[in-house]
């Protein structure tokens, strides 16, 4: 049964990004990722012995460095045309034609469908024919797809865009359309470009809209397995669909849930596994990975802390759970301090009293010790870095909305106090941040002050 393929956003040479604090990681290989993808479509493309190739925009990541790009596509597809197999294409918005400066011959095999106006290939011997049209500029805001011509029939139609339909976060509006304008052609298969994750949309009468996702992915926000569609199809339209995974490094969110971990060894334990479930049922490639870290936990102030021993610590592990395959991209805290009691707390309603009792009962034994009087000095400078500097550091413990209140009864700057209340869960997450810290730092002050008073 005749099939077709379809791929899109390859960004041949993008910039290599996500992994420069891992002194360690494969840069080359990383950088390279896109082409090693593309190599292995062809493969795929020839050993499935396909109709046709398609690509739904954006081949290139921008203009070229130099030739040597042009040159790479060049003998890809130099590759596919001695097998005897077409490759149609659309430029989008990141290889649009005022884009892309420089030009090299292509090979026979290659058809770059027009930017002025929507253009139709026919491939009739194959059975197919596909419509499209590129991007002439990078910023393309007009509906392409409410000019494409009429379905041929007789034939499978296939509609070339590079599109953000109705818009998709993290993406740029381009060629803006509706579901219903694809539907509205009766095309058996609308080949879609420009979202990085896989989507797939039912249309009326019976076609399919697909989005295949990049073909490799190249930085933390496009996570998972990567490739293209394989698309088989008789004379009466599309028979089946199947995705074909092509990527050569992937990259991969793990959330770890800390929630009533206490100490830091629990902390480690609960990272090591999750880290050996996910060895469980990942591929055999090369991983990126950043560890989200989850829930309610003692241990918030701590590790942030102690981020850069936490962030070493993971690193270890990730090295030898990934047998020297996998890399960390980061480690990203997520965590809370549970609420303190206040119920025993001189302060009454104050939901920092059980610290302030800390800090006295610290502060009591310190004026003889220089060393702590300096460490405790630097808490305290930490903490007041965390705060907005209309926030009083002797109200970080009090009850966040009595402490707006007095901001918006004594700033002179209205303004500023006005968005003070007006962002009053994102001052709960800095003063939930800024007790964390304090509670890891007089925890800490607190074990040396024990420590010194035990000496001789």
């Amino acid at each position: 049964m005749p099939r077709f393929l379809h791929v899109a956003d390859l960004h041949l040479d993008s910039p290599r990004g996500g992994l420069s604090r891992d002194a360690g990681a494969p840069a080359s290989e990383i950088q390279q990722a896109p082409r090693k993808a593309l190599e292995r479509l062809v493969e795929a493309a020839i050993a499935q012995q396909v109709s046709a190739v398609v690509i739904a925009g954006d081949l290139y990541d921008g203009d070229w460095k130099d030739h040597q790009t042009g040159l790479f596509f060049v003998r890809q597809a130099q590759k596919l045309a001695d097998a005897g197999i077409p490759v149609v294409l659309i430029a989008g918005n990141h290889d649009a034609q005022s884009v892309i400066t420089q030009q090299l011959p292509l090979p026979a095999n290659v058809t770059t469908l027009s930017v002025d106006t929507p253009q139709t290939f026919t491939l009739e011997d194959r059975g197919l024919a596909l419509h499209g049209q590129g991007f002439k500029n990078r910023f393309v805001q007009n509906n392409l797809a409410a000019g494409y011509p009429d379905r041929i029939g007789g034939l499978v139609n296939v509609g070339l865009l590079h599109t953000s339909l109705t818009g998709f976060e993290g993406h740029e509006v381009y060629a803006p359309c509706g579901i219903d304008d694809l539907s509205r052609k009766g095309y058996d298969y609308w080949a879609l470009g420009h979202i990085h994750k896989r989507q797939e949309f039912a249309l009326a009468g019976g076609g399919v809209a697909v989005f295949p996702g990049n073909l490799q992915g190249r930085h933390i926000r496009e996570t998972g397995p990567k490739g293209c569609e394989i698309i088989e199809y008789d004379g009466t339209g599309i028979v089946s669909r199947r995705s074909l995974v092509l990527d050569v490094f992937r990259w991969e969110l793990l959330t770890v849930d800390l929630a009533e971990t206490r100490t830091w060894d629990e902390v480690l334990s609960r990272i090591e596994e999750r880290l050996a479930s996910f060895r469980q049922t990942c591929d055999a490639l090369p991983h990126a990975l950043r560890l989200e870290l989850t829930g309610t936990t003692p241990c918030h102030g701590r590790l942030i802390d102690r981020e850069r021993d936490l962030r070493a610590e993971v690193q270890s592990l990730v090295v030898q759970l990934g047998s020297g395959q996998w890399w960390l991209e980061d480690v990203s805290l997520r965590t809370r301090l549970p609420s303190l009691s206040a119920s025993s707390s001189p302060e009454g309603d104050s939901i920092g009293g059980e610290l302030l009792d800390l800090a006295r009962s610290l502060g009591s034994g310190l004026g003889e010790t220089d060393s702590l009087q300096v460490r405790l000095k630097e808490t305290w400078d930490d903490l007041r870095k965390k705060l907005p500097p209309e926030i009083p550091l002797s109200d970080v413990l009090t009850d966040p909305q009595s402490t707006l209140a007095i901001a918006v009864t004594t700033s002179t700057q209205v303004d500023a106090a006005h968005d003070l209340v007006a962002n009053a869960a994102a001052w709960e997450s800095l003063r939930d941040e800024a007790l964390a810290l304090l509670s890891s730092r007089l925890g800490s002050l607190h074990e040396v002050s024990a420590e010194q008073g035990a000496r001789p």
